[in-house]
């Protein structure tokens, strides 16, 4: 027992050297029950009470302070110190009571208690806030969907008005070229009809004739059934404007009146010339080029190229000296295309 108090002693004496007042009572309750069990009264009561005095009011040291006061009963009964025994035994139960929710079982399950409730708290924030979240993303898909919406008719009514634009556009561009063709028929119509004024007219409808093809050119790719239906009405009015059997026998009639000696000399010398033939040679004659011609034929320039060359193949120079031959207007020549 010398050694454990040496021991003890020790440690007391490092304790309060390094300000250690914790280990230091830890260590006083140790040597106070060595000196309860070798009768040494009065020094376990002095290390008692200084162990009392740093565990007191610390609600952390119950344990320690619950230690304390059993040892102090267990002096005083031995000294028989009766009076001090009853105060002990009321503060001994005071700390039992405390130490019921700092220490033991119950603590246990109060700390249990409490960190379920704050698990518990904590679970229902968490679905509280998830749906809060999964409202905001319900309320954000819902304004997205709906701008969406917003945004496709909008889009619809723009391009409803935008075709409506352009079939109005169309439209008008159609009956401005029906226009002027009907205009320029009825000028030829009411002029006096010379070589002159035809070809006058040639080069309005040639002029039409460029711009129509311009126009169905434009919508060569389209496959909408609004641009198919548009190139159709395109196309059907540039058939309109080509040379018609009536607008050639016409012609053929103002050609005979101004020009009869070279019309009768193309008859004589080129014997067996069709119709097809005898339009290229005509029109040749008063200066059509073969692009003109190409248009008021509807063939393209190479199918007129290719026919001048099988006039001049089969009848050789007889076809050329054709544009050799004076008409009564000497002052209107035509060189040969």
């Amino acid at each position: 027992m010398a050694a454990a108090e040496q021991l003890l002693l020790e440690d007391i004496a490092l304790s309060e050297q390094h300000e250690d007042k914790r280990n230091a009572m830890f260590a006083q309750i140790r040597l106070s029950t060595l000196y309860l069990d070798m009768q040494r009264w009065d020094e376990a009561k002095s290390l008692l009470l200084k162990a009392e005095s740093f565990a007191a009011d610390k609600d952390n040291l119950l344990g320690f302070q619950r230690d304390i006061l059993l040892l102090k009963l267990q002096l005083f009964e031995s000294i028989n110190n009766h009076d001090a025994l009853l105060d002990l035994y009321k503060q001994l139960r005071l700390v039992e009571e405390q130490l019921k929710y700092t220490d033991g079982s119950d603590a246990v399950k109060n700390v249990k208690l409490i960190l379920l409730r704050e698990q518990a708290e904590w679970n229902k924030k968490a679905q509280e806030t998830k749906l809060q979240k999964s409202n905001l993303i319900g309320i954000a898909l819902l304004v997205i969907c709906t701008l969406l919406l917003l945004l496709t008719v909008l889009l619809r009514i723009s391009k409803v008005r935008t075709l409506r634009l352009q079939h109005a556009v169309f439209e008008s561009k159609i009956a401005t070229i029906s226009l002027a063709k009907y205009k320029s028929e009825d000028r030829y119509a009411q002029v006096q009809q010379t070589i002159k004024s035809y070809r006058k007219f040639i080069e309005e409808r040639n002029a039409a004739i460029d711009h129509l093809k311009e126009e169905v050119s434009k919508l060569e790719s389209a496959t909408t059934s609004i641009h198919v239906a548009q190139r159709e009405k395109l196309q059907d009015l540039l058939s309109e404007h080509l040379m018609s059997e009536d607008n050639w026998s016409r012609f053929k009639r103002v050609f005979f009146a101004e020009y009869r000696e070279f019309y009768d000399h193309v008859i004589q010398h080129l014997v067996g010339i069709t119709e097809s033939q005898l339009r290229i040679v005509l029109l040749q004659k008063i200066g059509v080029s073969n692009h003109e011609m190409a248009n008021l034929l509807g063939v393209g320039q190479e199918s007129i190229r290719k026919a001048k060359h099988r006039l001049r193949k089969k009848y050789g120079l007889a076809y050329d000296d054709c544009f050799q031959i004076h008409t009564n207007l000497a002052a209107e020549q035509y060189s040969t295309q």
